[in-house]
């Protein structure tokens, strides 16, 4: 059962109805959300509100004996792209960020490699919100290569960031970073051939 909040109509009608069109149950307001939920209680009860809504601008939810569980519109789009339900819990996509932008992470250039499709777009657009600029391209400007595995890893951003002394780091820097609301550190993340090398990071971590 889900309640969508803090879209334009037009877009609220959207995500109404890709999920009306799945069996879920649709609310018209928060107060029918908890009434229903409370006297027929759901598998899950869901809140939809737009990424880019800050957690502080999120109206307070009513008391209620059923848990009402806040997401984004990405959730519902990486459920779409991937024809499965994700339980919201298992990835910070489709959770509202604790804070954006993240301090450490403005004036940053991040690029990417081994992301596709839906994740290659949620990847782009997470960068941009937290404050970040997104390199398609590796160029001795970019402060940090996140790959989303070692196995796609393309062999010519690779060997530039080895030569530009850039730090490759595995996708889950980026979505702990996120969750924590603070830039991490990169030690714990590298990948194995950097640490290896004993390649030192562009930055003073």
């Amino acid at each position: 059962r889900f309640y969508v909040h803090g879209f334009p109509p037009a877009r609220s009608q959207t995500v109404q109805d890709h999920l009306s069109a799945r069996d879920a149950e649709v609310s018209s307001t928060l107060e029918d959300l908890v009434a229903l939920s409370q006297n027929d209680p759901p598998s899950r009860v869901f809140r939809i509100v737009p990424h880019s809504l800050p957690v502080s601008q999120h109206p307070e939810l009513p008391k209620s004996r059923v848990l009402i569980e806040t997401i984004t519109e990405w959730w519902l789009e990486r459920c779409l792209h991937h024809k499965k339900f994700f339980d919201p819990n298992e990835h910070v996509i489709g959770r509202p960020f604790p804070v954006f932008p993240i301090e450490g992470f403005v004036g940053m250039t991040i690029s990417s490699s081994a992301f596709a499709g839906i994740d290659l777009l949620h990847f782009t657009n997470a960068v941009r919100l937290i404050g970040a600029a997104y390199g398609e391209d590796m160029t001795p400007q970019s402060n940090v290569l996140v790959t989303k595995s070692m196995i796609g890893l393309r062999k010519d951003k690779f060997d530039h960031a080895e030569e530009w002394n850039v730090p490759i780091v595995t996708a889950e820097w980026f979505w702990d970073s996120i969750s924590a609301g603070t830039r991490l550190p990169f030690q714990k993340y590298r990948c194995r051939s950097q640490k290896r090398s004993g390649s030192l990071p562009k930055t003073n971590e």
